[in-house]
């Protein structure tokens, strides 16, 4: 029967330490995590403005690839036109949401930034000035090294 004894005053003990080690790690981490997913909330709306623009900027590309000849430009045009204001709406809308406030928020601007940058028949960047050169370095970064 003592072994009974031991068994029971063993098991609780084990379990309070147990129990107070997995809740103060939790205690440590939960908080730190939702703030991660408020935070990440804070940014969905920009990113999904961002995304409906990379995607509008797919879609312009798309047409411009297949505008040879005069009846090809005016047969697009059309639907250019509607892309042209679906990005000004996107445009308006990033810029009422303001800055980013996480780093996806950040990536997500700078992958916008890039599809929609000036580019040479190459494909190379353009820019037209120093500042633009070293905005254009930064949202290179952003999206080469972080993930989405």
């Amino acid at each position: 029967m003592h072994k009974a004894d031991t068994a029971i005053t063993t098991h609780p003990r084990r379990f309070v330490l147990r129990f107070g080690a997995v809740t103060t790690v939790a205690g440590l981490l939960v908080p730190t995590a939702l703030a991660a997913a408020r935070a990440a909330d804070a940014d969905a709306e920009l990113i999904a403005a961002c995304n409906r623009l990379l995607n509008l900027q797919t879609e312009m590309e798309a047409l411009h690839a297949i505008r040879h000849t005069l009846a090809d430009e005016t047969r697009t045009q059309p639907a250019l036109e509607r892309l042209y204001q679906e990005e000004e709406i996107a445009l308006d809308r990033i810029d009422d949401i303001g800055g980013p406030t996480t780093l996806a928020g950040a990536r997500a601007m700078a992958e916008a930034s890039l599809a929609s940058a000036p580019r040479d028949n190459a494909g190379d960047l353009l820019f037209q000035g120093n500042a633009e050169w070293l905005a254009f370095c930064v949202a290179e970064f952003l999206v080469e090294r972080i993930g989405a």
